[in-house]
């Protein structure tokens, strides 16, 4: 699709590929920059973790070119364990280091009421040092939701009220590295 483009590097993690069979010349002779690279990792990752609904074909081969990933390498793993893809690409990012990247770990914040009906919380425990950027993911892989949370924010909360009920995925960035948890809006009334 994109083999040998010149001038091509964009995020393309929100593309629909969930009925993609072949992608094995997509970025030949192309290099993404490391955040558009690690975003359609991670924006692609959204589909696997929505079971059931609009999920990656199994054993696809995507070819990267000589993007490198560094916050998607979970989400690159991710894909290739779950659905079987062969993805070939310039490897980890040599600037990425561990110390770099903010090891976030799912007891980092918590999702509650899960599930959710007029409203979802999202609790740092304890102030982030940094900008948290947060989207809520609807069952078609669309935002449905996005806040940045400024430094020292504890408490962010949520209106899911005029959402439709399904599953959505929260995707928190804080730094180089991205975390998506799954909530169920469901209406009782």
């Amino acid at each position: 699709m994109f083999e040998n483009a010149r001038s091509f590097n964009q995020d393309i993690g929100s593309w629909r590929v969930s009925s993609v069979h072949d992608m094995r010349d997509m970025f030949k002779g192309v290099t993404l920059s490391t955040e558009n690279y690690d975003a359609l990792l991670t924006g692609w990752e959204t589909l696997v973790l929505q079971e059931n609904v609009d999920s990656l074909l199994w054993n696809v081969v995507f070819n990267g070119g000589g993007s490198m990933y560094c916050s998607g390498e979970d989400a690159r793993e991710n894909i290739i364990d779950k659905c079987g893809w062969e993805i070939t690409d310039g490897g980890k990012d040599p600037e990425c280091t561990t110390s770099a990247m903010h090891h976030m770990v799912a007891s980092d914040f918590k999702i509650y009421p899960n599930p959710a009906d007029d409203y979802l919380g999202i609790d740092f425990g304890a102030a982030t040092f940094e900008t948290c950027h947060i989207q809520l993911i609807d069952p078609h892989g669309r935002m449905a939701w996005q806040f940045t949370a400024d430094p020292g924010k504890e408490l962010v909360s949520v209106r899911t009220d005029k959402l439709n009920a399904g599953l959505y995925v929260i995707r928190v960035q804080i730094g180089n590295k991205l975390l998506n948890r799954k909530v169920v809006v469901l209406h009782t009334k």
